[in-house]
């Protein structure tokens, strides 16, 4: 393990493969993601987790044995307040939720380039920084700032809209801020009939303009809820 000066967002991966590593390296070489060491095993993630307390974590879900939540909490366990983002070639879409639903943050597609590695650091790090915010009860949000709460299933009727829509309530009404929900099912998604809202629009009608998207154009395919 190697171990360097550290600024900004520091990054400790299981990674074994060396297309893989080289692309962290390169991620972490001029931006502000600072590699602070890369271990071959689980055992050793764990362990450098709980002495550095890195901001992420990337584990390559190949690593993570037979049952990947229990991985996954392992390491949260060994440093919680760690950004966990898992890699991986073939996982099925459960095996991805399993591993949200432990406290994973995000999932990169392998193989992945460095500024797809780059981009899905940021936007874990950064959402799951806001949602901290949130949770502490802090309703400024930082200039600029806002926070995307992905609710998803790999199959349908187990309750994500209602997860959804009582979140999306639940944060309008902690927060006294504006929350917009969008329901990515296009074709049969029920986000309407859940919250008695009745639109003509969707999000495909912003697809052509996102070069001159403004707010007021944004303000016009939403439909405000009471």
């Amino acid at each position: 393990m190697t171990t360097v000066n550290t600024s900004g967002l520091t990054l400790i991966a299981l990674e074994t493969d060396r297309a893989a590593a080289t692309a962290i390296r390169q991620a972490t070489t001029d931006q502000r993601i600072t590699l602070t060491g890369m271990v071959a095993d689980l055992p050793a993630l764990v362990a450098a987790a709980s002495n550095q307390r890195p901001a992420i974590v990337l584990l390559d879900l190949a690593h993570a044995g037979p049952d990947v939540p229990a991985a996954v909490r392992a390491v949260l366990a060994a440093a919680p307040e760690t950004c966990l983002i898992v890699t991986g070639a073939d996982a099925t879409p459960a095996v991805i939720s399993r591993a949200v639903s432990a406290g994973a943050r995000g999932f990169i597609l392998r193989p992945f380039e460095s500024d797809e590695l780059v981009t899905t650091i940021r936007e874990a790090h950064g959402n799951l920084a806001e949602l901290r915010r949130l949770q502490r009860g802090d309703a400024t949000p930082a200039r600029g700032a806002g926070i995307v709460i992905a609710v998803y299933s790999p199959k349908g009727g187990v309750g994500c809209t209602t997860i959804a829509t009582n979140l999306s309530v639940a944060l309008a009404t902690r927060t006294k801020r504006t929350v917009a929900i969008v329901d990515l099912d296009l074709q049969f998604g029920d986000v309407g009939v859940a919250l008695d809202l009745h639109g003509a629009s969707s999000i495909i009608d912003l697809m052509a303009h996102t070069e001159e998207m403004e707010s007021r154009l944004i303000d016009d395919v939403f439909v405000r809820h009471e």
